[in-house]
């Protein structure tokens, strides 16, 4: 039987509304002593893949402070312990001013597994309807675009888009529609 990590002891050394961050002594698979920090967050993230019937994606632009860069994300954020189909909604009106009569849980991303215990649910919303009421500066966003799914999978290919969770909605995407041709 492998051996695994054996947590001797745990405290926090950081906690604000968003995030707590441990520091675990620790007991590592090799038999040394060690520490382990990390991070826990205290209500599962959520995704939105809202698409049109053209086959156009919606994308958000924001600058992410630990990188110091701007990325191409899709609609999100945390569920505030809400139902997530409902934070969902919320997070797709909040950040693009759309509203979807149509949404499926695609399914679930493990972010961080190497240092956090962050989850996101993946949805895909479609029958897609613009209110022109948003959130958006509030939570950073310089730019909502629509594109089309072909040129977003080149963004993904050319390195314009990084982020994990965008390719693990588009990698969900494709598994459950295999007859899509791109």
């Amino acid at each position: 039987m492998p051996k695994i990590w054996k947590k001797l002891s745990s405290k926090v050394i950081h906690k604000d509304p968003w995030s707590t961050i441990h520091l675990d002594t620790v007991i590592k698979p090799d038999g040394k002593p060690g520490n382990y920090a990390w991070l826990q967050v205290p209500s599962q993230g959520v995704m939105v893949l809202a698409i049109t019937e053209k086959q156009e994606i919606y994308l958000v632009k924001l600058f992410r402070y630990p990188t110091k860069m701007y990325f191409w994300e899709l609609p999100g954020g945390g569920s505030g312990n809400q139902n997530s189909l409902k934070a969902a909604k919320r997070e797709l009106w909040e950040e693009t001013g759309l509203v979807a009569k149509t949404w499926k849980k695609l399914g679930e991303s493990q972010n961080f597994n190497s240092f956090s215990d962050a989850k996101t649910d993946i949805y895909i919303a479609t029958n897609l309807t613009q209110t022109g009421l948003d959130k958006k500066h509030e939570d950073g966003i310089v730019e909502v675009k629509k594109i089309p799914l072909k040129k977003v999978l080149q963004m993904v290919e050319s390195k314009k888009i990084t982020e994990v969770k965008v390719i693990a909605a588009l990698t969900l995407y494709f598994l459950k529609n295999k007859k899509i041709k791109i």
